[in-house]
């Protein structure tokens, strides 16, 4: 924190002080890879009419990324898990906007069958975040929460708390065509309010469920004045845990090339009540 008259030089980056690598997979078709790394405190050089002084700017911390898949059945069925952490060593008081640990993990799991011709993926998360009142605080103000959002019946705000946990999930069915005119999808996922993966990831918004379904049809052959053409069509909802639509749409789709090697394509979106 600066105070009046002083003038701050900030680093640009922060040091990693350690870090490894290790990545490789088995002729049993076991996947490994894990990415460990420790960046340094990094301090400000403050100068103003009380001399110079320097305030930490960057806590030394950890930050581990771990991965592992297995292969079965020659690679049509596939199951993994994941698993990132942050850790922060915080000291100063005007850090404690941070969280002090970040973890996420989860599972999941890929399965081909009837000759590759549908695929099932499914994926089970969860997330847990500890430090201070002030932190957790932030986390539930969060553009990705908004805990304080007039309308949320749901989630209410605590500024005591100093832990929040959240999990997540999808399950997705697909008719991969595999050679075939149709095709399909349908699936869901959730991600609960308190998920939160943006210390070592991304996640835009978190309160939400999503059902969707597609379904397509491929004209693969050349036939008529096409060389091949495709129309499609899907439609989603979204809820949010307390029951609130947050969006319905359906959009439909067509393209294709001529014989003449035009391309042309043509969308349509109806965006329903939000």
């Amino acid at each position: 924190d600066t105070q009046a008259g002083e003038f701050a030089r900030v680093p640009d980056q922060t040091s990693i002080a350690a870090a490894a690598k290790l990545a490789g997979k088995t002729a049993d078709g076991l996947s490994v890879g894990i990415l460990e790394s420790v960046t340094a405190r990094e301090r400000a050089d403050l100068t103003g009419p009380g001399g110079e002084r320097q305030e930490t700017v960057e806590p030394l911390t950890n930050w581990f990324v771990g991965r592992v898949t297995q292969d079965l059945r020659a690679g049509q069925t596939v199951v993994g898990g994941m698993l990132t952490s942050v850790v922060r060593d915080i000291d100063d008081p005007h850090l404690g906007f941070l969280e002090r640990q970040a973890w996420a993990g989860g599972v999941d799991l890929k399965h081909l069958f009837r000759d590759r011709d549908f695929r099932l993926v499914a994926r089970l998360l969860g997330s847990h975040l500890r430090g201070s009142e002030e932190a957790i605080l932030g986390a539930q103000t969060a553009p990705a929460r908004y805990f304080q959002r007039p309308d949320n019946g749901h989630a209410d705000v605590d500024p005591s708390r100093t832990a929040l946990s959240g999990h997540a999930g999808s399950v997705m069915l697909t008719r991969t065509g595999n050679g075939a005119n149709l095709m399909c999808q349908v699936g869901g996922a959730w991600r609960s309010p308190g998920f939160e993966i943006n210390d070592l990831g991304y996640m835009r918004t978190a309160d939400e469920i999503n059902q969707f379904a597609w379904v397509g049809y491929v004209q693969r052959e050349p036939r008529g004045a096409f060389n091949y053409w495709q129309v499609n069509g899907n439609g989603w909802i979204d809820w949010d845990f307390g029951g609130a639509r947050l969006n319905r749409a359906l959009n439909l789709n067509a393209s294709g090339q001529l014989r003449g090697q035009q391309r042309f394509q043509v969308s349509a979106t109806r965006n329903f009540g939000r």
